[in-house]
């Protein structure tokens, strides 16, 4: 229906237009009597038919098609909540470069003198596959999980929970605070820190609006998360071994744990030990 509008809108504006010339040609030159349209004769009245016409011809051109018909890049974005999520997604940029800028040096630092492993993080991550046991039944304990499983681990899988356990070790004393790491200082770390919380609430609550809320459609959790499956992957590790150290009881981000199905669809699991 509304490209049958458009089309009756583009008609007029044609009308009006040729009208216009029709009528300014023949007042110029009134022996030619061979027109089609033949409307006006007056030259302000042609000269209003042109005006309007092409009027029409820019808002249609300029506001209502691409309204209507966006771009695929666009339609991707959709409108309302899907196009918060994408500006709050791209917003995020800085904060990810930023976290990896951080993130790479450690790894760097804690690979020295481990030759077998990969030499890299992007490499690593990219080896290891998300913890399988996630997101745990209702009735289970994450730090429980925490403090057993992720040591049980081989491969891949634990030399990269080894390396996060790095990043925030398991508690030596009670109430022992976490101000910096053997692999950052404590500026860098609470730096680090912050990132890595503000990361992990976003894809947390972004999880949530896709299994709950249900307003972010599928070809734009394509588009925005199946390329940051690597930083949801690390941010996952981070948080297991965070919960670990500070012993909270609560379930953890069970709303970002719930995409790994999302972003591992069409993998077979691979059991790390």
């Amino acid at each position: 229906m509304r490209l049958i509008w458009i089309i009756l809108w583009w008609i007029v504006a044609a009308v009006l237009i040729a009208d216009g010339l029709t009528g300014t040609v023949n007042s110029l030159y009134p022996w030619h009597d061979w027109f089609i349209f033949n409307l006006t004769t007056m030259p302000a009245r042609t000269f209003s038919s042109i005006l309007v016409g092409l009027g029409i011809f820019i808002l249609l051109a300029t506001f209502i098609v691409p309204r209507l018909f966006p771009q695929r890049g666009e339609r991707l974005e959709g409108d309302g909540p899907s196009k918060v999520f994408a500006r709050q997604f791209k917003a995020f940029a800085p904060t990810r470069r930023r976290f990896w800028e951080i993130l790479t040096p450690a790894y760097d630092q804690w690979r020295e003198g481990r030759s077998e492993l990969p030499p890299s993080l992007e490499r690593l991550l990219h080896q290891a596959d998300f913890p399988e046991d996630l997101p745990l039944p209702r009735e289970a304990s994450f730090v429980t999980w925490a403090r057993k499983t992720p040591d049980t681990w081989s491969d891949s899988e634990l030399a990269l929970w080894q390396f996060v356990s790095e990043v925030y070790p398991e508690r030596t004393e009670s109430g022992q605070l976490l101000t910096e790491t053997a692999l950052m200082d404590a500026t860098i770390f609470q730096e680090f820190h912050d990132l890595r919380q503000d990361l992990a609430r976003a894809w947390d609550r972004w999880g949530r609006d896709i299994f709950i809320g249900r307003i972010l459609p599928d070809r734009l959790v394509k588009k925005y998360f199946i390329e940051q499956t690597q930083l949801v992957k690390c941010l996952i590790y981070l948080e297991c071994a965070l919960v670990r150290r500070t012993l909270d009881g609560g379930p953890g981000k069970i709303w970002m744990f719930g995409l790994i199905p999302l972003l591992t669809k069409g993998r077979a699991p691979r059991r790390g030990g």
